[in-house]
């Protein structure tokens, strides 16, 4: 591979070195923002892919937009990605596809007061979330006050004639990973070794408290 940078270190090429894979970077102007990404080309097998970036006012990533084009000068389009943000600038929402359209997939975040992410789930799907359908996948943090993880759940809100579902959303969680701590740890780091332990359940545990957040974002 080859690569080449600007006079303030941003890469604006790199390259295979029979050609076959091309990248080119373009950035921002001093008045928009000299080191913020704006496009960016790959030149592979006869065909250009192009991708736009988009920024809010605080410089955090909002619209990435792909297109292809196999018949020069024409361009289409190939994906898009949006991000969402809350006034903490935390990322609480990532659309894949088009927003306007039902084929698209959405994906929220939810944080603790510290900024922490504790959850994240599947909104929506280009199918309903039922066992007929898709599933929506969630997963859950649990925090100590440390901000360490101790555990990590992983869950599916669906609604079906199956497990009682069939008038409302629920969510089955079931505990996948623990980290833990040796024995004796006073909650200091220094010199404790943690200890990660994997938890494969078969059976599901059904989460009252999660089935009745199914609703919020």
């Amino acid at each position: 591979m080859g690569y080449e940078y600007d006079k303030v270190g941003n890469r604006t090429l790199s390259a295979r070195i029979d050609g076959y894979d091309v990248r080119r970077y373009q950035y921002g102007a001093p008045t928009s923002g000299p080191n913020r990404l704006e496009e960016s080309r790959q030149e592979q097998g006869g065909v250009t892919t192009r991708t736009d970036y988009g920024y809010n006012l605080n410089g955090s990533i909002t619209d990435r937009t792909r297109h292809s084009q196999v018949a020069p000068p024409f361009w289409g389009l190939a994906g898009e990605d949006h991000f969402g943000y809350s006034y903490r600038e935390l990322n609480w929402k990532y659309l894949n596809g088009n927003p306007w359209e039902n084929n698209h997939w959405d994906w929220r975040y939810r944080y603790n007061a510290q900024g922490e992410r504790e959850q994240k789930r599947l909104y929506h799907g280009p199918l309903a979330d039922s066992i007929i359908g898709q599933p929506y996948p969630w997963v859950q943090y649990l925090l100590g006050g440390s901000k360490e993880q101790l555990v990590m759940w992983h869950g599916q809100q669906l609604t079906s004639s199956f497990c009682e579902t069939a008038w409302r959303r629920n969510v089955f969680l079931y505990p996948t990973e623990y980290l833990t701590n040796g024995i004796g740890w006073n909650g200091v780091h220094e010199g404790s070794s943690s200890t990660y332990a994997r938890s494969y359940i078969s059976r599901s545990f059904k989460s009252s408290v999660a089935s009745r957040n199914a609703g919020i974002v």
